[in-house]
């Protein structure tokens, strides 16, 4: 069903509401393969995590050996063989892998930080599916360091929330014959159905650094892989199991000692000493075995990292990411379909100014899980005010019925009450998502949404409508997007790049493998003919702007490591002069320009990394060229030191300029659960100097230890001025009852 909008802009608009579409298209899809099962084996031993496999359960559990290549060589045995084995008790899940392994020397281990980038280390990771609904999962993830890494999968990977960290714990060692690794997962870190009986979905995957190979026990397919939770196989074998606590309280306390300017002051008055005692608490509590509350009181995010800092030669706004724990946790469960640079849900706009300044929140309180076939996820929070900014409250409601395999049809509902004058900024909205992979081993998804919204000053032109068709796959990646959004669209708490526009999308990307001999060192090869954006005014429907990529050749090695060269073409209608850098202002007017870039990108696994990216040509009515260069050494497992640097020169006949970025970061980790993070940046635009030093400690798993120093200088003028300073402590400590 095609349902066609009829808007004031313009007569009749097609948005395509698909909801009943991928029924229609495909009534009778082909059955899929059975999946494979593996069982759990329960134990009353004690368990003794260690890495060592001592206990004798261990040996009467049958092991499962049969993995898989997916790169290099899709569907052979993998080179190396694993053995996986599942224990469990009536508190956690033991997972036990034996990595086996003809040269132990050459095993990759760079990385020792939890959550750090493990991807071109020897790991081993799992997706563990407790509901079945062959759309989400757990991500579990640890290289031979024992460095961890988690996630939440949303949609087959469509939401990921890597920033989520679930309370885990794992053991590795290194043998002469490979490494090993027991991870055990409580079963109050998983949600999952009330019954005596659990068949939940499960999937591994082991990556051989060296050889650059990603093998899998199902979903091996190149155009499947770990994320398609929908091939995973199953897990069999436990019973009679519950979450041992309903209640998780983590209370807090914190120091400050802070100089700031005056309220209301400049950089250049004097600084402004201040102390501050905060306490408060976070709180989980189960409502049903698969519905979890979320509460936060007197929130404090003083460990937060600072945000990035970039110099914007565009005329649009930049979306900055969510970098606050609380937003991170569940946020998959608020996921929108909506075009690319709209965000009905943007966390970001409570607790922070549009500067990334904190706004006290007074409290907060999330309800997150699923009832049935419905995922449901709810916010709201309240934050404090001042003279400047008013006290606000701000509430989202987001239900989705999962239907067919993996596709879903939702809704949202965002409020915004501004409690000094009473406004309110309501969004509401629709979408769907079908997705397929059985189409003769082809992937396709549709999706679509249409939302509006109401403010009091403004009426009517207020609706957003999306679709797009996407075929993501091995040999060909293509895409169709329509995105509509009137004058008077306005998400309060989302983020919109732009409005008042019509905007068409299509890609095609070529992505084939070529044979040999070229194989030996050219695993794909990259071709884009076609990759164009265009917008489109409303009211009027005439050309606003153009973005079109042409992609000539590109490639990635056997290595790792990848390059491509690009020619773009852009237009761009400006209504009015536009204020590029300094002093330099582009006059209104139609602007046509093309340009050139080369991207050199280095594979993870390499002690030494180095990311290059170059381009050059006509901007508006000038010329621009631009330099990015990102690079990370990993002297030792336990120290990183890495940096990037970006700069741009223009020149137009009304003048010119050059821009700097600079910014690096040291690491060293101590162990598993002890790091020292220093963060610098520097541009020449703001002239201010950021330095983020942090010290994080984790006494037990569940618990931290934060030690903060944050230093901004004022470059301007050639002299550097202390512009502020701060010095955090804070300790969190879990309660479970």
């Amino acid at each position: 069903m095609i349902v066609l909008l009829h808007f004031k802009d313009k007569p009749t608009v097609p948005v395509g509401w698909v909801l009943f579409l991928g029924m229609i298209l495909f009534p009778q899809l082909p059955a899929l393969a059975a999946q494979s099962r593996m069982d759990a084996l329960r134990t009353s031993e004690a368990m003794v995590l260690d890495g060592l496999f001592n206990e004798k359960v261990w040996a009467e559990v049958r092991a499962t050996t049969d993995l898989r290549q997916r790169e290099p060589a899709e569907g052979e045995p993998a080179t190396e063989q694993t053995q996986i084995r599942l224990v469990y008790n009536d508190k956690a899940l033991y997972i036990g892998t034996i990595c086996q392994d003809s040269s132990p020397s050459l095993i990759v281990s760079k990385e020792m930080r939890r959550d750090g980038n493990i991807e071109g280390d020897d790991n081993i990771s799992i997706v563990i599916d407790t509901y079945l609904d062959h759309r989400n999962a757990y991500y579990f993830a640890v290289n031979t360091n024992g460095a961890r890494k988690d996630a939440l999968v949303t949609d087959e990977g469509e939401g990921n929330n890597l920033d989520w960290n679930g309370v885990w714990d794992v053991r590795t060692i290194v043998t002469e014959k490979g490494w090993q690794a027991e991870i055990m997962v409580p079963f109050d870190t998983l949600r999952f159905r009330g019954g005596p009986d659990q068949v939940w979905g499960i999937n591994f995957r082991r990556m051989i650094g060296r050889k650059n190979e990603e093998v899998l026990w199902q979903a091996y397919r190149r155009n499947a892989g770990l994320l398609r939770i929908s091939e995973a196989g199953l897990l069999e074998g436990i019973e009679d199991i519950k979450r041992s606590h309903r209640y998780e309280i983590r209370p807090y306390l914190a120091f400050s000692l802070t100089e700031s300017p005056p309220a209301g002051g400049t950089e250049t008055d004097r600084l402004q000493q201040a102390h501050e005692e905060k306490y408060g608490f976070d709180a989980k509590v189960k409502l049903a075995e698969n519905l979890t509350s979320d509460l936060t009181v007197n929130t404090d995010f003083g460990q937060t990292e600072v945000d990035n800092q970039v110099v914007n030669l565009t005329r649009f706004p930049i979306r900055f990411p969510e970098k606050r724990e609380f937003f991170q946790e569940n946020a998959g469960f608020f996921d929108f379909a909506s075009a690319e640079d709209t965000q009905l849900f943007w966390s970001r706009r409570i607790g922070l100014s549009e500067k990334g300044q904190p706004i006290p929140i007074d409290f907060g309180g999330r309800v997150t899980g699923k009832v049935g076939r419905f995922d449901l996820g709810f916010l709201n929070a309240q934050t404090g005010g001042d003279e400047s900014t008013p006290a606000a409250n701000f509430t989202v409601f987001r239900p989705k019925f999962g239907i067919l395999r993996k596709s879903y049809i939702g809704a949202i509902f965002n409020n915004v009450y501004n409690t000094r004058d009473g406004n309110r900024n309501q969004t509401f909205g629709i979408d769907s998502s079908f997705s397929f992979s059985e189409l003769h081993g082809q992937n396709v998804s549709i999706s679509s949404s249409i939302a509006q919204t109401s403010t009091p000053e403004l009426r009517g032109n207020n609706v957003a409508g999306h679709l797009d068709v996407y075929f993501p796959n091995d040999w060909m990646e293509g895409i169709f997007s329509y995105d509509v959004i009137q004058k008077n669209f306005n998400p309060e708490l989302g983020f919109l790049k732009r409005g008042a526009i019509e905007q068409y999308g299509m890609k095609a990307r070529f992505q084939p493998r070529p044979p040999a001999p070229w194989n030996r060192w050219i695993r794909q090869v990259f071709i884009k003919p076609l990759d164009i954006k265009w917008f489109n005014t409303l009211p009027g429907r005439e050309l606003e702007s153009l973005e079109q990529e042409f992609r000539p050749l590109g490639a990635e090695f056997q290595s790792g490591d990848s390059f491509e060269f690009n020619i773009i073409r852009n237009f761009d209608r400006l209504d009015e002069d536009f204020d590029v850098f300094s002093d330099v202002v582009i006059p209104r007017g139609r602007y046509w320009w093309n340009s050139y870039e080369i991207q050199i990108e280095s594979a993870s696994k390499r002690r030494w990394q180095l990311d290059a990216a170059t381009s050059w040509g006509g901007y508006y009515n000038g010329q621009l060229k631009e330099l990015e260069l990102e690079g990370n050494v990993k002297l030792t497992q336990h120290l990183s030191m890495g940096g990037a640097y970006v700069a741009n020169r223009a020149s137009f006949a009304q003048g010119r300029f050059t821009t700097h970025e600079i910014a690096s970061r040291f690491t060293y980790a101590f162990s598993n659960r002890a790091n020292l993070q220093v963060f610098s940046q520097w541009n020449n635009e703001s002239k201010r100097a950021d330095v983020y030093v942090r010290l994080h400690i984790i006494p037990k798993i569940g618990s931290d230890i934060y030690g903060v120093f944050n230093q901004l200088l004022n470059t301007a003028g050639g002299r550097r001025r202390n512009a502020g300073r701060a010095v955090r402590s804070k300790a969190v400590y879990p309660f479970y009852y």
